[in-house]
């Protein structure tokens, strides 16, 4: 699939007042996910460690009051419902913190089909998302850069490079990240794995969790 501007998701999901409540729930979860912290390899190593265990929570789990919400946005924007399988976790950025370009269509060792996704919550809007845009017919691609908006939720296919320049300014940087897994046969590879949130999938039960 090639891509373009049309191609990318840009509009509401949080209210201000919901992001800062987001902001606080990240800076509780720091502190807890600190008390369990592991050895990742780049790129996760030199970064926060919310985004270095994203596989050990999910924000939508532990914030539920939002789920319908996902639900509803990923029939408006993905079609007709069908079983979704959404990872999600938070990335705080401090002064000359961010991410080299990764995509997000592997997990545990396996390919996925879907999307990837950021919901900006706090700090300089300016710093904001680079993609590389994959050129129609051509074997090369295009480098768009996307300013941020308080609450805004940016989507795109999961195969799409993409990253975070170091923050220069001297606000921390606060987003939610997300990765929504598509295809049938790919979900049973996370059947087990008690960090994933599943949408639209008959008789399985969400498990809820509070740290």
């Amino acid at each position: 699939m090639n891509y373009s501007d049309k191609d990318i998701i840009h509009v509401p999901f949080l209210s201000s007042e919901e992001c800062q409540q987001c902001i606080e729930y990240l800076k509780h979860k720091e502190k807890y996910l600190k008390t369990i912290d592991v050895d990742y390899e780049p790129p996760y190593k030199e970064n926060n460690i919310c985004t270095r265990l994203h596989s050990e929570y999910n924000f939508f789990l532990d914030n539920p009051q939002y789920i319908k919400r996902l639900e509803e946005f990923t029939s408006k924007f993905l079609g007709p419902k069908r079983p979704l399988a959404v990872q999600s976790w938070g990335n705080i950025y401090e002064k000359n913190q961010g991410i080299e370009w990764h995509h997000h269509n592997i997990i545990k060792d396996f390919w996925f089909a879907g999307y990837t996704a950021n919901i900006f919550l706090g700090g300089d809007e300016n710093i904001g998302l680079t993609y590389a845009i994959h050129c129609k017919n051509e074997p090369k691609y295009q480098y768009k850069h996307v300013k941020n908006k308080l609450g805004y939720i940016m989507m795109m296919r999961n195969n799409v490079y993409h990253m975070v320049k170091k923050n220069d300014s001297k606000s921390t940087r606060y987003t939610l990240g997300m990765t929504i897994t598509e295809n049938e046969d790919s979900l049973s590879n996370l059947s087990e794995s008690e960090s994933i949130l599943w949408l639209n999938k008959q008789n399985e039960k969400r498990s809820y969790q509070y740290s």
